[in-house]
């Protein structure tokens, strides 16, 4: 049996380490440049929260002068989700913080400029600077509109002198904050210029497509006319050359592979919502260039009957944003043939704002992609749920499950099917799509909340804190006593016990994870794992009886 080799792409997620290529350039201005504050500035997909994690990832080494702190504003347009989503951050980064020094239960999820105080001081002690790499900072905008005050004060403690550097990552939206009248300070105030992350270089496109930072046996068997038949399409655009290698892997042809990704509703998707937040002048100058199919300045001024400022004022930012390029002739071409094909077919009017300016999240985005393929993986595998999805979902059902404990008393009850039909409904909410694959969300969310809580239970007992009660959904079915609300240890029986039924019957571990941490109904387990009620509802009655005997043991040994 010939053994296929794994896909090397990563569409749609953040890499770092060796699935991360080129932008060399732009990490060595923002690791070893002068500027404290900078803003990173670049379309959807072109790569910003890679470059973030790469910036991580780099200055996370003991040789390094930083000590960086990865923080997503995503959701964090209100004041109290502000102040959790930095506490969040010290979350992920407490590994790193601690081996510094720094006592986390000294910050206050509530006060993110006492916490931020105390970090710097602590690393002023240590010789490290903060190095904050801020994402999706768009939800700023929103915070701007309900407490100005708030965000003036974000800007001084992002700008404290020579002991932080703050990186912003962003879309064009964010040029909002910049241009705010009656703001004697605006908040991108020390932030702007941007930089602004673009398309890839030639060199740095084809080392992508060959994945040549990975082991020799791990690469893609590309011969150089195949990958320059991949790039030239593409013109370099890192999600589009990853989203075509993998096609090309997938079917063998080269035609069929931009063919599929030509077609590909997400990627329409993107163009659409970066194209309508471009100035309507900015529009019609990239409706014209295709009209014209290559122009001039001259020509485009002429054709736009406009003065000769705005329309270079516009071709310089549309070039640096990556809309347009100069071709060997030096006229002003569209970038990649996909934009091409999407802005001629396109209706020549105004975006529906109403549907694309409240911008669906990059993590709904995926999330959607991934559930409408879900049907078919699941007949074609017979799984829950790719893993890609497990992937997506994790950090989101996390950090939910994080501000949920901060937000009760102490030793209170913890519901994991309840956090995750939150995230579900927050999500389908988000994206405004019909998903298909509710089900497979459900499935693979209980995966990941099986994770999050054993991961939360150990952290617990490792620090001595005292633990919270978790109800388990079904609990009472296979617990002495019919318990429903389970401490720390009992939890971690649970987990072990599941571990050694993996090991005997892997589906019946399943299906015992997707009714306990999913609170699915043995026709959606059947749904999710691709076989008959009857065989869900056998192998669930198997798993009780078997996990009745192996935890009255445990309790027993006690």
């Amino acid at each position: 049996m010939t053994t296929l080799k794994a896909i090397p792409y990563v569409v749609g997620q953040w890499v770092r380490g060796d699935r991360f290529y080129g932008r060399a350039a732009v990490l060595s201005e923002i690791l070893e440049g002068p500027r404290e504050s900078l803003w990173l500035l670049g379309t959807r997909r072109m790569g910003k929260t890679s470059l973030l994690k790469e910036l991580e990832y780099r200055a996370s080494a003991e040789t390094s002068g930083f000590m960086p702190l990865f923080w997503d504003f995503q959701g964090a347009d209100e004041p109290r989700e502000l102040h959790l989503s930095f506490h969040d951050a010290l979350l992920d980064a407490e590994e790193r913080l601690e081996m510094l020094g720094v006592d986390l239960s000294t910050m206050d999820p509530d006060d993110l400029f006492g916490s931020l105080g105390r970090l710097r001081r602590h690393l002023r002690s240590t010789g490290k600077r903060l190095l904050l790499l801020c994402d999706e900072v768009e939800e700023l905008i929103k915070l701007h509109g309900k407490d100005r005050s708030l965000l003036r004060k974000l800007r001084r403690a992002l700008q404290s002198g020579g002991e932080v550097r703050s990186v912003l990552t962003s879309t064009i939206r964010l040029w909002v904050l910049a241009e705010e009248r009656g703001d004697t300070s605006p908040f991108l105030h020390g932030f702007a210029p941007p930089l602004y992350l673009s398309t890839m270089t030639d060199e740095e496109a084809r080392s992508l497509l060959q994945q040549d930072q990975l082991p020799e046996a791990d690469r893609p068997a590309l011969d150089p006319e195949v990958v320059e038949a991949l790039r030239q399409p593409c013109d370099n655009h890192p999600y589009l050359l990853q989203l075509v290698g993998k096609r090309y892997l997938e079917v063998g042809d080269v035609a069929e592979a931009l063919e599929r990704a030509a077609t590909d509703e997400m990627v329409s998707y993107f163009f659409a919502v970066d194209f309508e937040m471009l100035s309507p002048q900015e529009q019609q100058i990239l409706r014209t260039v295709a009209e014209m199919t290559a122009a001039s300045s001259g020509s485009l001024e002429e054709r736009l009957d406009l003065t000769a400022s705005p329309v270079v004022g516009g071709l310089l930012r549309l070039e640096k944003l990556g809309f347009l390029r100069r071709n060997d002739e030096r006229k002003l071409v569209l970038a990649n043939s996909f934009f091409q094909e999407w802005i001629r077919r396109s209706p020549d009017q105004e975006a529906p704002r109403e549907n694309l300016s409240a911008e669906t999240p990059p993590f709904a985005e995926r999330v959607t992609e991934i559930l409408s393929q879900s049907d078919t993986r699941t007949k074609e595998q017979g799984s829950a749920g790719p893993q890609e999805l497990l992937e997506v979902v994790y950090d989101d059902l996390r950090r939910l499950a994080r501000r949920y404990m901060s937000r009760e008393r102490a030793n209170h009850t913890l519901q994991p099917t309840a956090l995750v039909h939150e995230a579900y409904m927050k999500l389908a909410d988000q994206s405004r799509v019909e998903w298909q694959g509710k089900t497979h969300f459900y499935a693979v969310g209980a995966q990941a909340m099986r994770r999050i809580l054993i991961d939360h239970a150990r952290g617990r007992q490792r620090n001595k804190r005292g633990g919270d009660w978790l109800r388990v959904t079904w609990a009472e079915e296979v617990f002495p006593g019919g318990k429903r609300d389970l401490s720390d240890e009992e939890l971690m029986d649970l987990d072990r016990v599941l571990e050694e039924l993996a090991g005997i019957d892997e589906r019946q571990a399943r299906v015992v994870e997707l009714r306990f941490f999913g609170g699915l109904t043995v026709k959606e387990v059947a749904e999710a794992l691709g076989v008959s009620e009857r065989t869900a509802d056998g192998d669930w009655a198997k798993a009780r009886e078997w996990l009745k005997g192996r935890l009255s043991r445990e309790v027993n040994s006690s």
